[in-house]
């Protein structure tokens, strides 16, 4: 699987465990610990959405819940809305490119 080194989790392995992906509870925790350490009220989540492997599926939904000021527009169809573009019209690959710009000129990112 790309993305998947034992021992070297990321965000990106669908495999099961610590040693191979860096889960959802971990990511809130680790954005919370970070907002809190910055004193920021509001963070921008950064993903592509809907998810194409299961695992990840809610996730997204999962840190918008839990994270006070969590806001995000990745989400396909909303992404599209707000640019004014018809459904369907943002691929994936789009989608990733317009998300990286939104990171690239952020206040503050956390990768």
């Amino acid at each position: 699987d790309i993305g998947c080194i034992r021992g070297v989790p990321t965000v990106l392995c669908p495999k099961e465990g610590v040693q191979w992906t860096v889960e959802t509870p971990q990511v809130m925790r680790e954005i919370a610990a970070v907002k809190q350490r910055l004193r920021v009220k509001h963070v921008y989540i950064a993903t592509i959405s809907p998810a194409q492997h299961p695992k990840y599926l809610n996730e997204l939904r999962a840190l918008l819940t839990n994270i006070n000021g969590a806001q995000s527009l990745s989400v396909n169809s909303q992404m599209a809305s707000t640019l004014r573009l018809g459904d369907g019209a943002l691929t994936r690959y789009t989608q990733s490119l317009i998300e990286q710009e939104l990171c690239a000129i952020a206040h503050g990112f956390l990768g």
